[in-house]
């Protein structure tokens, strides 16, 4: 399984500008997917394979509980397909579970990790010990 902190991507209800020529990619939404890339430059092509789900996991670090990260992860795995680390969100099939962390200090980003479906069938961890991986990996 592959791990990678992001900053927390901003929500889908913000992606979006509307104007009366359409529906475009909200400028603060293209900047993202752009660091995104750059961040991830190391893990380009790493799921290459179409036919291969994903599995995925979510660490997200918060000031507090409110909203909904479901509304965050379209712009995060959006911007995941843009930097090429898998050739499409639709091969992100099965979650292996969210959750989150919550510091006053420490927040504003996500860690995802993931990993074939095929592979996390060999050895399937629970959510509990995904969770302290990322925070170990990233001393949060």
């Amino acid at each position: 399984m592959i791990f990678i902190k992001l900053p927390m991507p901003i929500s889908v209800n913000r992606m979006y500008k509307r104007t009366k020529r359409g529906i475009y990619l909200n400028p603060e939404a293209a900047k993202y997917k752009s660091d995104v890339k750059l961040m991830t430059k190391s893990f380009r092509k790493v799921f290459k394979d179409e036919k291969k789900e994903l599995i995925y996991f979510t660490l997200w670090g918060l000031r507090n509980k409110r909203g909904d990260n479901h509304n965050n992860e379209k712009l995060l795995w959006d911007s995941l397909e843009y930097a090429e680390i898998y050739p499409n969100d639709r091969l992100l099939r099965h979650s292996a579970g969210s959750t989150y962390v919550m510091d006053k200090d420490k927040f504003g980003f996500v860690i995802v990790g993931l990993e074939t479906y095929e592979e996390y069938l060999k050895k399937p961890i629970q959510l509990k010990a995904l969770t302290d991986i990322a925070k170990s990996k990233f001393f949060i």
